[in-house]
């Protein structure tokens, strides 16, 4: 499984594997793309179709994890916001590789301060800076896409 979803991945035109390391408390592989500028919809279909998904971020041992991948690159994650939520923390989840919310999302730590705000309407999760989660409109451009996948 782990073969064909780099394989997959890297076949796509535009997208080249940067990096790429094992969860220290799950049994995942985490990979950070470049990948053509896209949104955060378009973003999370490949990597599905592939058999992966945009990653989550659950404990303080995959957050130094991802910080060490990202190296500061925005990147998109499988962090969304429940439409009809409550401004600016409420109804936040980890999207399935089904596309399936799950909850809750116990992550307040690794917020950027003064976020999540809500600011136009954000209602998808990006990694900036060092690896501190922003909310951000879903239709954002970005160029790099943090994914897992099962081992």
């Amino acid at each position: 499984c782990s073969d064909y979803v780099e394989l997959c991945m890297s076949g796509q035109p535009g997208y080249a594997l940067l990096n790429s390391s094992i969860s220290p408390s799950r049994q995942v592989k985490y990979a950070l793309y470049s990948t053509p500028s896209s949104n955060h919809y378009r973003a999370s279909t490949l990597p599905r179709n592939c058999g992966g998904r945009l990653a989550w971020i659950t404990t303080g041992e995959e957050h130094s994890t991802v910080q060490a991948l990202v190296d500061y690159r925005r990147s998109c994650i499988g962090l969304r916001q429940l439409e009809g939520s409550s401004e600016p923390a409420g109804g936040w989840y980890w999207v399935e590789a089904t596309g399936r919310a799950v909850f809750p999302v116990a992550m307040n730590s690794f917020w950027l301060p003064g976020e999540p705000n809500n600011s136009g309407g954000a209602d998808c999760g990006e990694l900036v800076g060092n690896s501190v989660i922003n909310d951000v409109p879903c239709n954002h451009l970005k160029g790099f896409s943090l994914i897992e996948w099962l081992l």
